[in-house]
């Protein structure tokens, strides 16, 4: 089981690389812009979460469904059965970029101790979704647990944010369209081609 799990979470892991980069690079000027310029700031952020769910998205579905594939490719017949997990955990990751946004919008607007008490809130709550999904379901439960408590945490740090009167920062709804229209395309192309080469 424990196998399992690993050659699925092996190849998400590599994915975090994306969010962690781009928050790299945007550090510094959403820190300037938060202090100097709250209208640069929040623009920053909406590109930001554009650009985390272009990239996103595309993963999380285009992966799942060729989840089952990559894990034969990179590991062979053996680990098959983690492509299932490899599709769940691939939400995961999908919510784990915007989570690694917004931890970081946490430490620019002084916020580090709310940051310290959801993390808490999310390991304890952890352990119980793991006490309950595992022993039922193995290592496709902790997956499913891994997937609620990175939803549960973006949704925290988002509300936070949103309902503090010195940040303001709101839902960047029309930041989803576009993605949605580029997967309207992406996921019937994905499709014929795994068509086409089974």
């Amino acid at each position: 089981a424990v196998g399992y799990y690993s050659a699925a979470t092996r190849l998400t892991e590599t994915l975090d690389i994306i969010a962690g980069s781009l928050m790299v690079s945007l550090f510094p000027l959403l820190s300037r812009t938060y202090k100097e310029d709250r209208p640069a700031f929040e623009a920053i952020f909406r590109k930001a979460f554009r650009a985390l769910l272009l990239v996103g998205l595309p993963l999380a579905l285009g992966g799942s469904l060729v989840a089952g594939d990559l894990v034969v490719l990179f590991f062979g017949e053996t680990y098959a059965r983690s492509g299932v997990t490899l599709t769940i955990l691939l939400w995961y990751t999908f919510f784990g970029f915007f989570s690694t946004l917004l931890v970081n919008l946490l430490i620019i607007c002084g916020r580090q101790v709310m940051d310290a008490w959801i993390s808490l809130g999310l390991v304890l709550a952890n352990i119980g979704l793991n006490f309950f999904l595992i022993p039922p379901y193995s290592y496709n439960g902790a997956a499913v647990s891994t997937v609620l408590i990175e939803v549960f945490g973006t949704a925290a740090m988002f509300l936070y944010l949103a309902k503090q009167p010195a940040i303001r920062l709101g839902f960047p709804s029309r930041e989803i369209w576009p993605a949605l229209k580029i997967n309207a395309v992406f996921l019937p192309v994905l499709l014929g081609f795994k068509y086409i080469f089974q």
